[in-house]
């Protein structure tokens, strides 16, 4: 009885949320479909449509999986084996899920109260991709490629506690980013280019690709690899364009090879192998 209620509380949240994003949309006329998702195979399915820029979130509600298109401009549709709630919400089987979201700058979370832990591959294609990581509230699993996109970016700045992510090199990509915590086992590829940590303390390494590492707000340990990188070992935000707080301060910096470029607070300690070093604040 207790998990039917909680089917039901969780049903009508996913409801709800699509229901106020329908409604920022306006009076306007129906929105576009932005992808269609469905079963095939022992796989839950979702192909993003053309060139559009979906948001799509995913919870779990017990005996299905919660698919929602966020983005108040699309919907969503069910295809074979998948429920539609509504133009913003489908529900489908329990089981592993692919998304493909395609051509668009598209944006994927998990989110929801109840643990998803679902094994989640996320192939973002063309345009500037993000996976939004670290809201799971159990122990996330979601493989991240990013594709041709030249910015794709994995992103933990809502995450719930510290994260370690090591963004995969050409040589491998392993299943072992995300919070040590939760015992996640997030898998960022290295077609990801830019890494956002949390609010914690955390440990953020790129690539042998041009990377850009934003620490966020947490005493954070970051290293940039052998590519031409970028480090934000500060909170950057209007006005004046940054944050100095103690909390900030990195303990552990390096850009390593490469022509890189590091912008720290004043706090921050020296980095080796970065061939500009500004000072913010």
């Amino acid at each position: 009885m207790r998990m039917k209620k909680n089917l039901v509380r969780l049903s009508l949240l996913a409801t709800a949320c699509s229901a106020m994003v329908g409604a920022l949309a306006g009076p306007s006329h129906a929105a576009t479909v932005g992808g269609t998702v469905q079963v095939v195979g022992n796989k839950v399915v979702y192909n993003g449509a053309g060139n559009a820029a979906n948001s799509i979130e995913v919870m779990h509600g017990g005996t299905v999986i919660i698919v929602l298109e966020t983005s108040a401009a699309l919907s969503i549709s069910a295809g074979t084996g998948c429920t539609q709630i509504n133009d913003k919400n489908v529900h489908c089987p329990v089981r592993e899920l692919e998304v493909n979201l395609g051509g668009g700058s598209d944006k994927f979370t998990v989110g929801g109260p109840q643990a998803f832990g679902i094994a989640t591959t996320v192939r973002g294609g063309d345009g500037i991709d993000t996976y939004q990581g670290g809201r799971d509230p159990g122990s996330s699993r979601v493989t991240f490629i990013g594709g041709p996109g030249a910015h794709d970016t994995a992103d933990y700045s809502r995450a719930t506690s510290r994260v370690l992510v090591d963004l995969g090199t050409q040589a491998g990509n392993d299943a072992d980013d995300g919070r040590d915590a939760n015992g996640d086992a997030d898998n960022i590829h290295s077609d990801v280019e830019t890494l956002t940590g949390s609010d914690f303390a955390d440990s953020l390494r790129g690539n042998e690709n041009n990377n850009q590492i934003l620490g966020g707000k947490g005493r954070d340990a970051m290293r940039g690899g052998p590519g031409d990188d970028i480090l934000y070992a500060y909170v950057p935000g209007p006005p004046p364009n940054y944050t100095v707080t103690p909390e900030a301060d990195s303990t552990d910096l390096s850009c390593g090879a490469g022509t890189d470029a590091l912008y720290v607070d004043s706090a921050d300690p020296a980095a080796s192998e970065c061939e500009t070093r500004q000072v913010v604040g």
